[in-house]
């Protein structure tokens, strides 16, 4: 999940759209002055006039649009019984098909599944048109079908109880034959034959239908482009008669206030391009690695930091990287990762060859499995050598202040302290600041302002003056942050959302502490900010990374699991199911066409089954050619079963799969939560086994499990 910038609005564009609001308010006062009672009194025949062409527009837009939508409704009608035509040519071509195979196939359960789909595809053929009759009724009564088309309709009838009855009669043969009795192959070959030609007289049929409904379509496109053509024509003359006798009085009035609300609106878009700035980006180290410190994935930041080839780094231990020393702070952090505390942040020195020691500041998160086991680390890590050393800068800085004061040095001494505290204050990469009790800012290096996107320590000490506000995104992170400050005098690695000067929102870490005059009175606060943002969204990468599936970009197992055990430990007694899908012959086409149109196969099935469901419902890769849904607050089994018919109905559209012409099928084991499971595993082993009972009785069918009775289709 990556980390969205949302343009926010800045304090300069505020204060800008009140000049602009005031500059208006003046002007239409200046313009209502300089009105004398004789213009006001020839201002009324105007206002009269400007209402009565505002009405005539209104009404022919109005009278136009009602023309334009009934003429669209009667193109959605036709559109619809296209679609249902075309539904019959495909399911016309499929009875061809499997027509054919069973003429010419050897193997008796090759045969049988032709069979079985061809009594299925006679069904469904038979239903679709009778809704296609019922529709193209509807159309006549309407007055929506032409002559021809109505003459189409009446002629494909032939071609169609032909198909249908010869369809039947194959099928009643063949049952003939199965049962023992001999059958003479030239009738059933002849029936095969009156089935493809049957075939291509009632998809040529329909091939006429679509091409007359789509020279009707373009002669109506044409009545509507010249219906909009007549409407535009009256607008653009009302519009110049309405310019030329009732604006053009008043426009010499209201020419100076527009030109001058023009300039003001062209000064306020430079000065927003202006401070428009690029966030910078950081380059952070990233490595995955199991409890015992074994490493199993690292970003080339890391590597590279650590002068170590990627090969020799996977695989190894994390004491392997440098001295042990170094490491045990990190492995033993791992000991308090939980489920209720998953994340933990760890300081590391490392010694270089130069003498001098290296920190890195990580963020490890733990990845834990459905029962709170700690399977994986990943951890993110930066470079604060600079942070550190600027700490020990500002630290630095306090006890020079202090010594200057107590041993009261000279002026020249005070000024070389202070110039050599400067030139490291102005030069550090991390952002330094000191505000006083009340938060206004007194102090800020150029890295902070950098940061902030402003262009210099000078301007955002003038410009941000509301913290809260101004810079923080969520207002409760303010809080929390003077509710830490009152507990304790030091705040170390505090994360949150800020506001940049152009409105862009960056993550940022702070660290912020008190200071205390001599006799212990808190006199300001001081810091450093370090801009986290790219360490954010790596961190969201490698989460979306552990728990969706790579190839089809579905919740893989580890979060299904996690939010079906969410939803049976949820008390509010609402009703959910579970589905197992299970594609049929998938094998056949990974053997045959390759596992790369078995990949294409998978993610075209995965869209259908995301297409069927609610947002709130979870569609799982399960594996392999194995799929899981979540069926959220369900009202019963109904809401279960039309879910299941919508899923069959999808999966048994064919597709073209790089010029391959496939058609999926699948079976579907449905159970329901009001039968009184204790565990999530219970659901989906009974599921699976409904899907295992719904494959025994045939392809492309589901079947619900229950205690005492089953209902399967």
């Amino acid at each position: 999940m990556s980390l969205l910038l949302k343009s926010g609005k800045d304090p300069m564009s505020r204060n800008s759209d009140s000049q602009v609001s005031a500059r208006e308010k003046k002007s239409f006062n200046l313009i209502k002055t300089n009105l004398n009672g004789e213009k006001q009194a020839k201002s009324r025949p105007l206002t009269k006039l400007y209402v009565a062409a505002l009405t005539t527009v209104a009404g022919l837009s109005i009278g136009g649009q009602a023309l334009i939508q009934y003429m669209l409704v009667q193109q959605s009608d036709r559109a619809n019984t296209i679609k249902i035509a075309s539904n019959e040519r495909t399911l016309s071509q499929q009875l061809s098909k499997a027509a054919l195979v069973i003429d010419f196939a050897t193997d008796p359960e090759v045969q049988n599944e032709s069979i079985a789909e061809l009594k299925t595809v006679t069904q469904t053929l038979q239903k679709s048109h009778l809704g296609l009759q019922q529709g193209d009724a509807k159309l006549n009564l309407k007055g929506n079908n032409s002559e021809t088309v109505t003459e189409l309709f009446a002629d494909i009838e032939p071609s169609y109880y032909a198909l249908i009855s010869s369809a039947e009669g194959l099928v009643a043969l063949l049952e003939r034959e199965q049962s023992g009795e001999t059958i003479s192959p030239y009738l059933k070959r002849v029936l095969v034959q009156k089935i493809v030609d049957a075939e291509a007289n009632f998809s040529q049929y329909m091939n006429k239908i679509a091409q007359q409904y789509t020279a009707e379509a373009r002669s109506r496109v044409n009545e509507l482009k010249k219906i909009e053509l007549f409407l535009l024509f009256i607008t653009l003359t009302v519009l110049l008669l309405e310019g030329l006798f009732i604006f053009r009085p008043t426009v010499k009035q209201i020419v100076t206030t527009i030109e001058e609300l023009l300039k003001t609106q062209e000064a306020l878009e430079k000065s927003k391009s202006r401070y428009r700035a690029i966030v910078e980006e950081q380059t952070e180290l990233i490595c995955r690695f199991l409890p015992d410190g074994t490493i199993v994935f690292v970003n080339s930041a890391f590597y590279n930091y650590f002068d170590r080839e990627k090969e020799n780094t996977l695989g190894k231990k994390l004491t392997s990287l440098n001295s042990s020393e170094n490491w045990a702070i990190l492995t033993q952090n791992i000991n308090f990762l939980t489920p209720d505390l998953p994340i933990i942040t760890a300081e590391q020195c490392l010694a270089q060859s130069d003498d001098n020691n290296h920190c890195l500041q990580w963020k490890s998160s733990g990845i834990f499995d459905t029962k709170g086991n700690l399977v994986e680390i990943q951890s993110v890590g930066r470079d604060i050598t600079e942070q550190k050393r600027a700490e020990y800068l500002a630290q630095e800085k306090i006890r020079l202040e202090t010594e200057i004061i107590e041993r009261q040095k000279s002026e020249e001494a005070l000024r070389i302290a202070e110039e050599k505290y400067r030139h490291i204050f102005e030069n550090a990469i991390e952002g330094i600041f000191q505000i006083s009790i009340e938060g206004r800012l007194l102090n800020a290096n150029p890295a902070l302002a950098k940061i902030y996107g402003y262009e210099s320590p000078d301007q955002i000490i003038a410009e941000l003056v509301d913290r809260q506000h101004q810079l923080y995104v969520n207002t409760q992170d303010y809080t929390q942050l003077e509710k830490l400050l009152e507990k304790q005098d030091t705040v170390s690695n505090f994360e949150l959302q800020v506001y940049r000067r152009d409105g862009s929102k960056i993550w940022i870490s702070k660290n912020i502490r008190g200071v205390y005059d001599r006799e212990g009175n808190l006199s300001h606060y001081e810091g450093s900010v370090v801009d986290i943002t790219d360490r954010k969204q790596a961190e969201d990468r490698l989460m979306k990374s552990a728990l969706y599936d790579n190839l089809t970009d579905l919740p893989n197992r580890v979060l299904f699991l996690e939010r079906l055990n969410n939803k049976s430990k949820n008390k509010n007694n609402s009703l959910f199911a579970v589905l197992f899908v299970d594609l049929d012959r998938f094998k056949q086409v990974n053997d045959t066409l390759g596992h790369e149109v078995g990949d294409l196969l998978l993610i075209e099935i995965s869209r259908r089954l995301e297409s069927v469901v609610r947002t709130s419902d979870t569609v799982c890769r399960w594996g392999g050619d194995e799929f899981v849904i979540l069926l959220n607050s369900i009202e019963g089994q109904e809401d279960a079963i039309r879910i299941a018919d919508r899923i069959l109905e999808k999966l048994t559209l064919p597709l073209l799969i790089e010029e391959h012409q496939l058609f999926p099928s699948g079976s579907v084991g449905i159970t329901i939560s009001s039968h009184g499971y204790d565990t999530p595993e219970d659901l989906l082993r009974n599921a699976d086994a409904a899907m295992y009972q719904a494959k025994a009785t045939g392809k492309s069918r589901y079947y619900m499990f229950q205690p005492t009775v089953s209902v399967n289709q």
